[in-house]
């Protein structure tokens, strides 16, 4: 099957996602500080548990507009998946339209803030300093996996 990824299966492994919604130009991105979970105290993009009977497309949906009140309109694109033996998670990124980027607000106890691609602020989670760059890259059908083993 030429141009797939094929994913060994783990069905024990818990399932997330991620996701970085963009402004047009590509200058700006929406982060959320995170309260709770492996990236409490920090800040990451935007994203969730993958619940039972769930596709990863439709938790991004679902937990881009519970944290940041905008359902994306014109649907999140896969650019990376990162896993471990304990969890998977789907990376996705989107380009907002000005009127879905001024609608960002926080919805929850943890806050979102539309922040310069150029001047991320401190606290940043490891891994977002490498995935903001790729997701802005100009190759949309490429998916790059990254998988971390124990050291």
């Amino acid at each position: 099957m030429a141009g797939s990824l094929r994913l060994a299966r783990h069905p024990e492994r818990a399932r997330y996602v991620l996701g970085f919604a963009f402004n047009t130009r590509g200058s700006r991105v929406a982060l959320v500080h995170v309260t709770r979970g492996i990236a409490a105290g920090y800040w990451n993009g935007i994203g969730g548990r993958v619940r039972k009977l769930e596709t990863y497309a439709q938790a991004m949906h679902r937990t881009f507009l519970q944290q940041a009140g905008v359902l994306v309109p014109g649907g999140w694109q896969p650019y990376a998946i990162i896993e471990s033996d304990e969890r998977r998670v789907h990376i996705y990124r989107c380009d907002l339209l000005p009127q879905y980027w001024k609608a960002i607000h926080t919805e929850s106890d943890e806050e979102v803030r539309r922040c310069s691609v150029r001047a991320l602020p401190e606290g940043i989670y490891q891994d977002v300093a490498f995935l903001i760059p790729l997701g802005l890259n100009p190759l949309p059908t490429a998916v790059a996996r990254f998988e971390y083993r124990p050291l």
